[in-house]
């Protein structure tokens, strides 16, 4: 078994956006060292079952993509794919998939478990959403019908579980709290945020997708379509985020927020002006990941000051 292989299977400049809302919204909930001390170990924790998620729903994408490109037997120049590829055999990602699910049930049950004793309904519902989101990690792209194939499913399970779910899930188990309207406002800008890094991987595979009969909103609509849809979410996001801020008059959030929302609509621009260059959509992916990180520290580091 080559580690190596293995790493480059988890693809590690997905991993973290799935830690992004729940940073974000540990910045919310916490305003001291000592809050950030008390709602330390809920914060690892979540962060150790997104991660696990992450690469699961990321390994589940290989194989289940990997069996249907098999399956429609076509020749042509495709992302790499370790299963589709025979550099990782089917047996033994499965065997991957398998330990994740358990991983990430263990990870998650740890992470829920001391609300067992506060409200055993609210405890129960956190245990059908864990459920839930690891079997959704795997229906993604596995099976005789994955969502993610279906045009907007990918998008919309990318809106819910990396942006509403994440920022608002993990904003209660911090401090046992309802999300105010204002942090209901951050996990659908960081869901329209996330969206888009969704949306340049379906424009960067544009020609795989349509041949293998991958419905994806760029499949659906066209190339132009998409980098509209692109910059109305990266527009929505931002204008969110000065809402936010204009609800705490935070100068500092403001300045900082002013200048990522910049580099933001730069970016914008320069997919505008991509004509269906992978190499050049992939570099914006990986700016627009960057870039996220910028968003949360901007408005969430000024949550200190």
């Amino acid at each position: 078994m080559n580690l190596k292989n293995w790493i480059f299977a988890t693809r590690l400049y997905t991993l973290p956006l799935s830690i992004y809302g729940i940073s974000l919204s540990f910045f919310l909930s916490t305003h001291s060292i000592m809050e950030m001390y008390k709602c330390l170990k809920t914060y690892v924790f979540s962060i150790l079952t997104a991660l696990s998620l992450q690469i699961l729903a990321n390994f589940s994408n290989d194989y289940g993509d990997s069996i249907k490109l098999i399956f429609h037997d076509n020749e042509m120049s495709m992302k790499k794919k370790f299963v589709y590829e025979g550099i990782i055999s089917s047996k033994q990602m499965k065997k991957a998939i398998f330990i994740l699910f358990i991983l990430s049930f263990i990870l998650g049950f740890i992470l829920i478990y001391p609300i067992l004793y506060e409200n055993i309904i609210i405890f129960f519902t956190y245990l059908i959403g864990l459920i839930f989101c690891i079997l959704s990690a795997i229906k993604y792209s596995c099976g005789n019908n994955p969502y993610g194939w279906k045009w907007g499913m990918g998008d919309l399970s990318v809106f819910l579980f990396f942006g509403i779910f994440s920022v608002l899930g993990s904003f209660f188990l911090y401090n046992r709290l309802v999300p105010s309207f204002q942090v209901i406002l951050l996990s659908i800008s960081m869901g329209f945020l996330n969206t888009a890094i969704l949306n340049i991987n379906n424009m960067r595979d544009l020609y795989e997708d349509s041949i293998n009969r991958k419905e994806t909103i760029v499949v659906r609509f066209g190339l132009n379509f998409a980098k509209w849809y692109h910059f109305v979410m990266i527009l929505n996001a931002i204008l969110l985020g000065f809402l936010f801020i204009s609800m705490k008059n935070n100068i500092y959030q403001l300045f900082s927020l002013s200048i990522v929302s910049v580099l933001l609509i730069m970016h914008c621009r320069n997919i505008m002006l991509i004509n269906n260059n992978k190499f050049l959509l992939h570099l914006e992916l990986k700016k627009l990941v960057f870039l996220i990180f910028l968003y949360v520290l901007s408005i969430g580091m000024q949550n200190y000051l």
